[in-house]
């Protein structure tokens, strides 16, 4: 056979089968969780053999960007409203979210007499953990409301237990199967926690659900001690992607990927070109959300300046990953520096503000993007059907649009367009 492992074969020949040569029809496109997660799996080990220290780069004039997806794109449901067991299990053991969130509930209720508080968990999901950490740091009553009926059924088993090792008392938590725009409560609440924040912040349907949340189901909708998270971001910026880079036509066609690629948030394959920057803020008290349509998030365009260090640190992360892959020291050399050089798109990921303070903050990547680990991913969506070369200096310009759903199962949309300026011509 060959010097290569068998997990390594079976990933090269996921990816090649997921990947389009230009006569395969694109209604086989297989849209399931299974294409995201090899997707996603495509680290430097899997584009090591594809990769001869040169690529064929798109060509940088007028170094056009663009991709438009819809947050329901590459799911079998395309309503996206579901999740396995084992995406519950990594959002409950992810020790950069659920102890803050925690925390967070136990610091806000400690503000109010013990047992005068009612609280909504919106998605309490199969295990109810946020509902019952309520229920333990002395709320009243909690609504605890899961979409997915197989979920709920779980979460009402986690109460019955949580009850029965007396944890917490029988009767303060109440599991509410239905979409929470779909429910009605028996009253109005003080406290809504909410984690229904999607990689991109708003993929989950977050406006039209805190729409909702407002005109229905709390007292004080304008006060942000109403709510955790109290608001939320979405940050982004160019990034290289070594796959990208690597696999090109006519055998690759990047531009009949529906979907962007969802990533690790700690995955090398996708490196960070310039500071972040906001893309989205939402904040849950917010008098006035945006209605349903077209929306511009960033009010305009936005512009990256290619950072020299992070080309830089890039071009190390690369070359280290490259060498632990199996690559000679030159090709490594040649190819980290050209990878990161070459931008396939932009990187999204989010960050949580939990209280008033601004003291409890979740951050799916480190405050300057760097590479963590986080049960959210970094959505890359791919603007170009080959990179675009850059270097340092040059600024990346880039608007971000949003079609914004009447309703949480109505999937947003989202588009970047933008191009590259080149640093000799500003």
């Amino acid at each position: 056979m060959s010097a290569y492992s068998w997990d390594f074969l079976i990933s090269v020949a996921v990816l090649l089968a997921f990947f389009i040569v230009p006569s395969s029809p694109l209604n086989l496109l297989p849209q399931s969780p299974t294409r995201r997660r090899y997707l996603s799996k495509s680290t430097l080990i899997i584009a090591l053999p594809f990769i001869h220290g040169s690529a064929v780069l798109a060509d940088t004039t007028p170094s056009s960007l663009y991709k438009a997806w819809s947050a329901g794109d590459g799911f079998l449901d395309e309503s996206f409203i579901s999740f396995s067991l084992d995406s519950y299990k990594s959002m409950i053991e992810d020790k950069s979210r659920t102890p803050a969130f925690k925390q967070a509930i136990n610091e806000r209720l400690a503000q109010s007499p013990p047992k005068t508080q009612l609280v909504m968990d919106l998605g309490t999901g199969p295990y109810a953990v946020l509902a019952i950490q309520a229920a333990k740091a002395g709320a009243k009553k909690v609504y605890a409301v899961e979409a997915i009926k197989q979920a709920a059924d779980l979460a009402k088993s986690a109460v019955a237990k949580a009850v029965r090792k007396g944890e917490i008392s029988e009767g303060v938590i109440e599991v509410i199967e239905g979409l929470s725009t779909k429910v009605t409560l028996p009253e109005k609440v003080d406290l809504v926690v909410a984690e229904i924040i999607g990689s991109i912040a708003s993929e989950e349907g977050l406006h039209a659900t805190l729409r909702d949340v407002h005109s229905r189901h709390v007292k004080d909708p304008l006060s942000p001690s109403s709510f955790i998270p109290t608001r939320v971001q979405t940050l982004f910026a160019p990034a290289s992607y070594t796959l990208h880079y690597a696999l090109g036509p006519p055998e690759y066609d990047w531009g009949k990927l529906k979907e962007p690629v969802r990533f690790n948030c700690r995955d090398p394959a996708v490196q960070i070109m310039s500071d972040p920057k906001v893309a989205e803020d939402i904040s849950f008290a917010s008098p006035g959300f945006p209605k349903p349509g077209n929306y511009d998030p960033t009010k305009g365009k936005v512009n990256f300046s290619v950072s020299p260090a992070r080309i830089e640190s890039n071009t190390l992360a690369y070359y280290t990953e490259l060498m632990r892959a199996g690559s000679g020291p030159s090709n490594a050399s040649a190819t980290a520096s050209a990878v990161a050089r070459s931008l396939s798109g932009f990187a999204f990921w989010p960050r949580l503000v939990l209280d008033t303070a601004g003291d409890i903050v979740v951050e799916s990547r480190g405050g300057e993007g760097e590479g963590r680990k986080s049960h959210w991913q970094t959505v890359v969506a791919i603007a170009s059907e080959r990179p675009v070369e850059v270097g340092e200096g040059d600024v990346v310009g880039v608007e971000f649009k949003e079609v914004l759903g009447g309703e949480v199962d109505n999937p947003t949309k989202y588009e970047v367009r933008g191009g590259v300026e080149r640093a000799e011509e500003i």
